[in-house]
C-alpha cells in the first residue's frame, strides 16, 4: 500500500525534521509539506529535501486574508497528481506524531488491525512541556515525555488516517464530502463509529461517539501542543492555522489546560531515538539545511526573549 503524510506549517524550522522523520520511521512513502509566508527557513528547508527526494513534496500556499491556511492547504494537498496513488493520507501538523502499538509500529500495521475502511480516527493523547519553560534545541519526542495518564472522551479530538480517493476534500481534523453515502469509519481498534461528521461541513469533533468508543489502543496521535512555554506563547505571533482570532495560546487557557498535561512518564525507546537522530543527521549532511536550521534556533531564542517580556507573559496569561 501507499501510504501519505500531508502536514501545513508555517515558522516550524527548529522542528520540522524531527517530523518528517518520524514519518519515514512510520512507514508513509511520501511525505508532503504545505508552507505559507515563512519567515524562519522552513519553506527553503522544504525546497532543498525535494529537491534530492522525489517522495518529498512542498507546496508553497499564499493565504489570503481571511483564509485558513490548514483548509486551502489540504485543497492544494488533493490537486496533487500523487494523491491519486495514496491508499491512504494522514493529516497532522507538526506537534502530531503517530504512535503506533501494533505490530512492528508501522502504519501498514495499524491499517491491517483496524480493518477494510475509509477511514480511522486517531485519538489525540496530550504530552505537556515536561517543565520546559525556554525550547533551547532537540527532539520534542525526548524532552516531552509526560503525558496524560488516561484518555478522557469529553475532552478528546481525533485526526484521520483515510482513503483520499473517498472524499473530496479534508479540513484539519477529518476528511469531508464522502464521495459514498456508505462511507466508513472506524476507530484504531476497528470498531465502527457514527459518520455523520463527515457529511457536516463544520464538525471538527467526530460527534455522537459514544464513550466506550474513545481509545488510544493500537494506536494514537501524540500530541505536544505546548512543547515549552515560550513556544507555546509564539504561538500569538504566528497565527491559528485556521485562520481564527482566539486566546488559545494564552497561559491558563481552555486549551493550555486541556493539552498542558504532565501526570505520567511515556519515554520514547531508545531504538527508536537512535534511528530518528542517524535520519535527522542525514538531514544535516546537507549544509544547507544545517545552517537554516542552525540559523532558525538562534533567532527564534533571540525574538522570543525580546517578544516576551514579564509585561507581555502576563497579558498573554488568563487569570487563573
Amino acid at each position: 500500500m501507499h501510504f501519505a503524510v500531508a502536514a501545513c506549517m508555517r515558522n516550524e524550522a527548529i522542528f520540522i525534521l524531527e517530523w518528517i522523520a518520524h514519518q519515514r520511521l512510520c512507514g508513509f512513502r511520501t511525505v508532503i509539506v504545505v508552507t505559507n509566508d515563512c519567515t524562519d527557513g522552513t519553506d527553503m528547508i522544504c525546497d532543498e529535501i525535494a529537491e534530492s527526494d522525489p517522495d518529498f513534496f512542498h507546496v508553497r500556499s499564499v493565504v489570503a486574508p481571511g483564509e485558513s491556511p490548514q483548509i486551502k492547504g489540504m485543497a492544494s494537498v488533493f490537486a496533487l497528481p500523487v494523491i491519486g496513488d495514496v491508499d491512504y493520507l494522514l493529516h497532522c501538523d507538526s506537534d502530531e506524531f503517530l504512535n503506533i502499538d501494533v505490530g512492528a509500529g508501522q502504519v501498514a500495521d495499524l491499517v491491517l488491525a483496524a480493518g477494510e475502511t475509509d477511514c480511522i480516527a486517531l485519538a489525540w493523547r496530550p504530552f505537556g512541556d515536561a517543565g520546559n519553560t525556554h525550547w533551547t534545541g532537540g527532539l520534542v519526542t525526548e524532552k516531552c515525555t509526560r503525558s496524560a495518564a488516561k484518555i478522557r472522551p469529553s475532552f478528546t479530538v481525533h485526526k484521520s488516517l483515510f482513503r483520499p480517493a473517498a472524499f473530496r476534500r479534508a479540513t484539519d481534523h477529518m476528511p469531508k464530502e464522502p464521495r459514498s453515502a456508505n462511507v466508513t469509519l472506524v476507530n484504531t481498534r476497528g470498531e465502527a463509529m457514527p459518520t455523520t461528521s463527515l457529511f457536516n461541513p463544520r464538525h471538527a469533533r467526530f460527534r455522537r461517539t459514544p464513550p466506550e468508543l474513545f481509545t488510544w489502543e493500537n494506536a494514537c496521535i501524540f500530541h505536544y501542543a505546548v512543547r515549552s512555554q515560550d513556544v507555546f506563547l509564539m504561538k500569538n505571533q504566528r497565527g491559528d492555522g485556521m485562520g481564527r482570532e482566539t486566546d488559545r495560546y494564552h497561559l491558563n487557557s481552555k486549551f493550555w489546560r486541556r493539552n498542558n498535561i504532565n501526570r505520567v512518564s511515556v519515554p520514547v525507546s531508545q531504538q527508536r531515538l537512535a534511528a530518528m537522530k542517524q535520519t535527522i543527521a542525514n538531514f544535516r549532511a546537507n549544509d544547507a539545511i544545517a545552517r537554516i536550521e542552525d540559523k532558525a534556533l538562534l533567532d527564534f531564542v533571540r525574538d522570543s526573549h525580546a517578544y516576551l517580556t514579564p509585561e507581555r507573559i502576563q497579558s498573554l496569561t488568563i487569570p487563573s
